[in-house]
């Protein structure tokens, strides 16, 4: 039995029931050989009717609750029946703490009240653990009772360890000579092998305490959650949290907050008989009841739970235990589930009711600067994440739909520049309109004029005329029209472009010849004064 299994925590809460401090949830009073034993009738009856029958469905309906006693002569003494109730509490005997004929009482007790399955794991463990230290007191217990398969274990032990058995003084004065000359004699004709049955009685501890849960006789208790009345058994609520043990003493009706109907049923349904398949949000509840009430395996249950179960209508609850402080107590748990639960969050974010986020803004910063670092897709929670939807684009930019056979291409749609848009491909517009209704300059003529000839003229001569020669009788000659240069026949009509050089030509040789008569005065002035002073 693994040490974090239910069964082995049902079986630790239940033994205590058997301590004194517990006597006081008991109401089942168990007589035998002039002594009284305390127990509990819900448990008992469940577990061995022989002893208490279960109630029947008109006393069920009754309120009130009584106690009970009855007067067993199955049982030889206190002790046996102490040990009887020890195996219905909790499926099973700590045998090395048994005396040896105790241990054969309970055995023949068994038989007695049909506790197959007692029987046959009290002679199991006498078989797989017989040694030179128990075999003799065992054989001699069993000889006087007449327990007849536990001798029949204790002499073939006797018999497969033959030298070292009649060897040993000490037990030979335990088992008394007759019991040692029958092992002699038995060894010189061995007997039939004697063994355990093939096939095991059922162990139905499990079951027993679940049917106690459906059924649910001689309740004590009555819890109200949400005006919902729970009925349950003191001694089973008392047994795995010891807060519920102290309130309890006083109380038949303890006053319980906190849980929702359904997550206390689920803590019920894990102290009567392991139930382990707890929903996920009840998970969410229990743990910081369980840590209140100090019922530490049911934590850790709900823990383990709650890691593996993070969906769009969990992840808060979940988020909120990640965020407690008794889990932050616990970084590995408080990591994990942080780790997990805010990527999904941001991943699954429009799926997600944050409104009860509101009073936890430690929660609500830690998700805004997750996404801050990595965007609102940075989270990686696993296939069940959303996609990031795509950003929103404008009717220009949208693709055009995949032609269909048979079916005309979509209509051309004008664009605010002009331009012709089909099939999701953009081309300049020629030559067309303004679309009505916008007040748009046309566009520019495209009747532009051919580009100039390439064959153009020669610029003109840059060798200009000579100037006039020096008359010393003071007549300047003027080039005559003959004189000019030459208009090349292809020009003679010539174009605006040459008509502007041709001008800009002509007063440049008018200023240059204006120039020339006024040096050509002071020349003379000059002339005629030297000659006049002669």
């Amino acid at each position: 039995m693994a040490d974090d299994s239910p069964l082995h925590m049902i079986v630790l809460g239940n033994r205590r029931l058997l301590l004194e401090e517990f006597r006081v949830f008991a109401d089942l009073t168990i007589v035998v050989a002039g002594e009284k034993v305390l127990a509990n009738a819900a448990l008992v009856a469940c577990r061995c009717e022989e002893i208490l029958a279960l109630p029947k469905e008109d006393d069920k309906k009754k309120k009130t609750h009584k106690k009970h006693e009855v007067k067993l002569k199955q049982v030889p003494s206190g002790p046996v029946m102490t040990r009887i109730l020890e195996y219905l509490y909790t499926g099973t005997l700590d045998f090395p703490k048994v005396p040896h004929v105790e241990l054969l009482q309970v055995n023949i007790a068994s038989r007695a009240l049909n506790l197959s399955h007692l029987n046959y794991i009290i002679e199991k463990w006498v078989k797989e653990n017989l040694s030179l230290e128990n075999a003799f007191h065992l054989l001699r217990a069993s000889h006087d009772m007449k327990e007849t398969t536990i001798r029949s274990f204790c002499i073939q032990f006797a018999l497969s360890r033959y030298a070292e058995f009649i060897s040993n003084k000490d037990g030979i004065a335990i088992i008394g000579i007759d019991l040692f000359q029958e092992v002699v004699a038995l060894f010189q004709s061995p007997p039939p092998a004697v063994d355990l049955p093939a096939r095991p009685p059922a162990d139905t501890f499990l079951e027993d305490f679940k049917k106690l849960y459906i059924q649910m006789p001689y309740t004590d208790a009555t819890i109200t959650i949400d005006n919902e009345v729970i009925r349950c058994h003191k001694a089973v609520l008392a047994a795995h949290s010891e807060v519920f043990q102290g309130i309890l003493k006083d109380s038949d009706k303890p006053e319980v907050k906190g849980v929702s109907v359904e997550a206390f049923k689920s803590l019920l349904r894990f102290i009567y008989y392991g139930e382990t398949d707890i929903e996920p949000l009840a998970a969410c509840e229990l743990i910081p009841f369980s840590r209140q009430y100090k019922m530490v395996p049911l934590q850790r249950v709900c823990e383990n739970k709650i890691r593996v179960s993070i969906q769009a209508n969990t992840i808060v609850p979940i988020l909120k235990v990640a965020y407690m402080p008794e889990t932050e107590a616990k970084p590995e748990l408080a990591n994990e589930l942080k780790n997990k639960g805010i990527p999904f969050t941001i991943d699954n974010i429009t799926e997600i009711n944050l409104e009860p986020l509101r009073m936890h803004p430690k929660i609500v910063i830690d998700i805004l600067t997750r996404i801050q670092k990595d965007g609102i897709s940075g989270g990686t929670s696993g296939p069940s994440a959303s996609p990031a939807p795509e950003p929103r684009r404008s009717q220009d930019e949208l693709p055009a739909p995949a032609g269909i056979p048979g079916t005309p291409p979509p209509p051309a749609r004008m664009t605010s520049t002009g331009n012709i848009r089909r099939s999701g491909s953009v081309t300049p517009s020629r030559d067309l309109p303004p679309p009505p209704g916008r007040d748009l300059p046309p566009p520019p003529s495209r009747d532009l004029p051919p580009p100039p000839s390439r064959d153009l003229p020669p610029p003109p001569s840059r060798d200009l005329p000579p100037p006039p020669p020096r008359a010393t009788s003071g007549v300047i000659q003027v080039p005559s029209s003959d004189d000019e240069p030459s208009t090349p026949k292809g020009d003679s009509d010539g174009s605006d472009s040459k008509k502007k050089m041709g001008k800009k030509e002509e007063e440049k040789l008018k200023k240059e010849e204006e120039k020339r008569k006024k040096e050509e005065e002071k020349r003379k002035k000059a002339e005629d004064k030297k000659s006049s002073k002669k």
